[in-house]
Order: C-alpha cells, then structure tokens, then sequence
C-alpha cells in the first residue's frame, strides 16, 4: 500500500487507541490544573497560608508548564516522541501520587511545579503523536476528540 493511499484511508483501531491516549494525557491535564482550585481552600485553612503563599502553590504548575513546554518539545525532537511521553505519563502518576505525602506548603509547590512541567510536555507532545499516526482526512476529526477529552 502506498503512502498516498495510507493518508486516505479510514481511522484503524491503531488511530482511534492513539488518539485515545493522547487524550487521556489531555484529560489529566485539565484535572491537575483544576483540582489545586477545588483543594487550596483546604489548604489554606490546614496549612495556616496567607494570601501569597496561596497563590504561589496556585500557580506553581502554570510556571511549570510554561517551562515543560520551553524544554521538552525539543526534547522530544531529539529523544522520540514515544519515549518521552510515557515518561511524561509516569511522572503524572508518581508526582500525583507523591502529593498525598506533603507536611509542608513548600513541598506541594514543588511538586505542583513538578507536575506542570509534565503538562507542559504532554501539551508538546500529545497533539504532534495523535497528528502524525492519523491519516489525512482523518487528522482534524481526530484530533478535535482528543483535545475534547
């Protein structure tokens, strides 16, 4: 088969379980960037936090992202982008769960800062490998469902 006719072929089961994931990382995405709204009130009564310390641990994973970004769509330019994104999804799962074990505010902003560099990779990532498996006609299709998730 050649590669014209790949690019105009139907989505496979392959297509649609890459688009699946990918959009799997897009979904924790939006969860790790919301739940800090949903936990910080408690936060802040537990841990005593003023105002400024508040936003600090707040905004932690959007600074992180703005750096994940910077740095890993070159990374995966030069490691591979498979590579790197199972990676990026077992740092979501390790840093998540390290949460559970902070004493301190100063540990959740790490971590949290942590976390948004992960985001910040699976944004350079998760869209360039659900755009390159999928064929032409199938691309944007494709694509609006997994940054739906």
């Amino acid at each position: 088969m050649s590669t014209a006719s790949l690019e105009k072929s139907r989505p496979t089961r392959t297509h649609w379980l890459i688009t699946l994931y990918a959009g799997g990382g897009e979904f924790c995405d939006g969860y790790i960037l919301s739940i800090i709204g949903v936990a910080l009130p408690l936060l802040t009564a537990d841990y005593h936090l003023n105002s400024f310390d508040s936003g600090v641990v707040g905004s932690a994973s959007l600074v992180g992202m703005f750096a994940g970004g910077l740095i890993f769509g070159y990374v995966t330019d030069r490691v591979g982008r498979q590579k790197v994104y199972l990676f990026d999804i077992a740092a979501f799962i390790l840093l998540s769960a390290a949460q559970f074990f902070v004493s301190d505010p100063w540990q959740l902003t790490v971590l949290r800062f942590l976390m948004g560099i992960a985001i910040g990779a699976d944004f350079a990532i998760a869209g360039t490998i659900a755009s390159e498996f999928a064929p032409r006609n199938s691309r944007g299709p494709l694509l609006v469902i997994m940054v739906t998730m």
